[in-house]
């Protein structure tokens, strides 16, 4: 045999400490002995040391046999029990071909369990996972010696942490609502983000949406079952009779719901049978806001049936929504038998004589009604004559508007012999009617006496007004104590900062001097009251007029004047000043010309003044 294979290859930094080793390793026979596994497993080597002789072998065996009882060799025999107990996960298989024997104990489990919640950054969403009490907490066990160890233990915690942080994450990413999320995936509907940042809010908002009918059914299904909500404010989304339709389970289902508005939303008559549905078997909707739906005249017969059966409505706003009279006729038959209704707002409606009647019929004998709005229609002299002899033995009514409803002195008379004997009537608001200050005065008058009056609020916005109107309000304001809204006159305005004004007085001044009116220079001024002219038309009138001789008078006069000879106001406005200006007021201080053209580019010219303008270039004279 060779020599170069009894040496044994050891590995030191001296080599010279190799030679002697390989020397002593080496029988007499020049046989090589292979180690066994049995010496392998017995053997104790170190990096440190080089490769040791028989003997030393012997001594760390007899050592090894010495300390077998010591703490040492009882972990390792404890670490290599648990390994063999422990499978792989790849070698798991389905639950039911599993064998018992391969299970984990019950112990070792739970150990497991305490060991990942101790160490885990995600200790309360584990506690929460595994159904433990946070008060109570994880029974802490006595610490092993085998926690000095790296074993499989370690690896398998930090599996089940990574499995934990990525489904905690998960829940993040979806939100507080992994169920609406998954169903707008089933419908295909994009998540609607306002719902889910506006979820904990006690008053949700949401207008200007525009929703289809997929949006409104997910929406609808959440909204159902949250119950932070009191208020829903769906305005002016599209909402149809369609949408409405998904969106009635919510409405009915979540009682923590008592206030939703869907105005402004084309709901059309078709919806009105759906608000029946949700309204006429509500028991905790207190306010309802409906108005701008469309509902039209076919609502009547629905819209009185919830007046009628709901028990638990307080306020009620069905304003701009077409009802008309025949709607109003159901809607003042209800109003008898309502016993719980305190606001009801029916103003734009387009509610005629008949229709104020009707209503005038239920409110006379309606116990509840606070506050009734019904602005903007047109009840006329006989409508609202019949509205407030209705109020004479009314006792809830305390705020009434019927703002522009064509009123006229001979009912502010009425109101005069019924309104101030009414004991609970606070507000009364009667702007924008066809009441003179005469009629304004008679309404006013029975509050001068002594007697106590309840009524606090009159409006009688856009009426005229003249001095004695003004000395009656005065007097309820400072003596009475009562607040009393009126237009103030023009006359109390500063003066005007308008050139055009100064302009056309200085024109008037000139007519008066050469005793000229406006039908002087305007024969047709009946028909071309409405035309808009300009001041440049006006000189030329003059200049055509026969009743003016001094014509350098005019031109002087055009000089001053030029700075608004482009400006743009109607004949009849330029009568009104001339007036004003003849009578002995300054128009100064007058209301302003309000014409909706003004500032506008240069208009038609009345047809008289055109025909002057073409006869003077016809003949060839030219005016400066």
């Amino acid at each position: 045999m060779d020599e170069s294979l009894t040496k044994v290859q050891t590995t030191t930094r001296f080599p010279e400490i190799n030679t002697v080793r390989s020397k002593q390793n080496t029988p007499e026979n020049g046989i090589v002995k292979l180690p066994t596994v049995e010496d392998k497993t017995n053997s104790v080597s170190s990096d440190d040391e080089p490769v040791s002789s028989p003997c030393s072998r012997t001594r760390r065996r007899r050592r090894k046999k010495s300390n077998s009882g010591t703490s040492s060799a009882r972990k390792s025999a404890r670490a290599d029990s648990r390994r063999q107990q422990i499978t792989p996960l790849s070698e798991l298989k389905p639950l039911n071909l599993i064998d018992n024997s391969q299970l984990i104990s019950d112990d070792l489990y739970n150990e497991k369990k305490e060991r990942l919640i101790k160490c885990s950054k995600l200790k309360d969403e584990l506690r929460v996972y595994f159904g433990i009490d946070a008060k109570l907490g994880i029974i802490k066990t006595e610490d092993s010696e085998d926690d000095e160890y790296d074993t499989d233990l370690d690896q398998d915690r930090v599996g089940l942490e990574l499995i934990v942080d990525e489904k905690t994450k998960q829940i993040k990413d979806f939100g507080e609502f992994p169920e609406y999320k998954k169903r707008c995936r089933d419908l295909k509907v994009v998540p609607n983000t306002f719902l889910i940042r506006h979820a904990t809010e006690d008053n949700f908002k949401m207008r200007h949406r525009y929703m289809t009918s997929s949006d409104c059914r997910t929406i609808s299904k959440e909204v159902e079952q949250n119950l932070a909500f009191q208020s829903i404010d769906l305005e002016d989304n599209g909402i149809t009779h369609k949408h409405l339709q998904t969106m009635a389970d919510m409405l009915l289902k979540n009682n923590s719901i008592i206030e939703f508005n869907i105005s402004n939303n084309p709901v059309g008559p078709e919806g009105a049978n759906i608000l029946k549905y949700i309204l006429a078997n509500n028991y905790h909707v207190v306010k309802a806001d409906v108005s701008d739906c469309g509902l039209g005249e076919k609502a009547g017969p629905y819209l009185a049936e919830i007046i009628e059966n709901n028990v638990f409505l307080r306020e009620l706003y069905l304003r701009r929504n077409n009802l008309g009279n025949a709607a109003a006729k159901y809607i003042g038959d209800s109003l008898g038998s309502n016993i719980t209704l305190e606001l009801l707002d029916i103003s734009w409606n387009q509610i005629g004589k008949q229709g104020a009647i009707a209503l005038a019929a239920g409110l006379k004998v309606n116990t509840q009604l606070e506050i009734l709005n019904v602005a903007m229609n047109g009840f006329g002299e006989d409508g609202g004559i019949a509205l407030f002899e209705a109020l004479k033995n009314q006792d809830s009514l305390e705020e009434l508007d019927i703002t522009a409803n064509r009123l006229t002195d001979k009912v502010a008379r009425v109101i005069s012999t019924i309104i101030p004997y009414n004991r609970h009537l606070k507000t009364l608001k009667i702007s924008y009617n066809h009441i003179s200050s005469v009629g304004a005065l008679t309404l006013l008058k029975p509050y001068s006496s002594r007697m106590k009056k309840r009524l606090a609020t009159v409006e009688l916005q856009g009426i005229d007004v003249d001095a004695e109107l003004i000395d009656a309000v005065n007097t309820l304001q400072n003596k009475r104590g009562m607040t009393v809204l009126i237009s103030r006159p023009p006359s109390r305005r500063e003066k005007t900062s308008d050139q055009l004004t100064y302009s056309l007085i200085k024109i008037v001044e000139l007519m008066k001097d050469v005793d000229v009116d406006v039908y002087d220079l305007f024969p047709d001024y009946e028909k071309e009251r409405e035309e808009m002219i300009t001041t440049d038309d006006i000189i030329v009138a003059m200049k055509q007029c026969e009743r003016i001789p001094e014509k350098k008078k005019i031109q002087s006069v055009k000089r001053l004047i030029r700075d608004t000879r482009n400006r743009n106001f109607q004949l009849k406005e330029f009568a009104v000043l001339y007036t004003q200006v003849n009578r002995g007021s300054d128009p100064s201080v007058e209301e302003p010309l309000r014409s909706v053209f003004a500032g506008r580019k240069r208009a038609l010219t009345p047809a008289s003044v055109q025909k002057k303008k073409e006869e003077t270039k016809s003949s060839g004279v030219r005016f400066f």
